[in-house]
């Protein structure tokens, strides 16, 4: 098997080691799966859990009897336990202390970015206020995961940080 060396910014690598921990496999064998399936569409959380959506039965809110809950449970794959915990922790992680200062927008922007790129494709673009958020919306509508209220703090920090030349 060819061997190939891969520079990879050290938010990625901690990336590819804690998903090859979590699954029990090589780095290697991270990578070679997520070649495999880059050319593939990735469902939506949506579309990974509409065979389970409707299929529960018992009170309304299941943390109140954790032991009932534990027999709901639906067996998931490396794929969908992934797609699962990116999207809670999105929507349902700690919220951002200071959610209008510079520190807080930078780590939106590298919660949100990162994963489909570098922050350079961010640091070497320009735009004032609308080319912004035209950017931010269509990035959100990839799966960036932005919430509505943490898009115009990025926005501003974007145009403040990356200002029209």
């Amino acid at each position: 098997m060819p061997t190939v060396t891969v520079k990879l910014s050290q938010t990625e690598f901690s990336k590819l080691e804690a998903l090859a921990a979590a699954s029990r496999r090589t780095k290697s064998a991270v990578l070679r799966e997520a070649l495999a399936h880059s050319g593939k569409k990735s469902p939506s959380l949506l579309h990974a859990m509409r065979p389970y959506i409707g299929k529960l039965r018992g009170p309304g809110d299941l943390s109140t009897n954790k032991s009932r809950m534990k027999g709901y449970g639906a067996t998931l794959n490396a794929a969908q336990t992934t797609t699962l915990l990116d999207y809670l922790e999105k929507t349902q992680g700690p919220k951002q202390q200071a959610a209008n200062s510079d520190a807080a927008a930078k780590a939106l922007l590298e919660a949100s970015c990162t994963g489909c790129h570098d922050l350079d494709l961010v640091s070497n673009r320009t735009g004032n206020q609308a080319e912004w958020q035209e950017v931010v919306d269509r990035m959100n509508g990839r799966g960036a995961g932005l919430s509505e209220k943490d898009v115009p703090v990025l926005v501003q920090y974007l145009v403040k940080t990356y200002p029209k030349k």
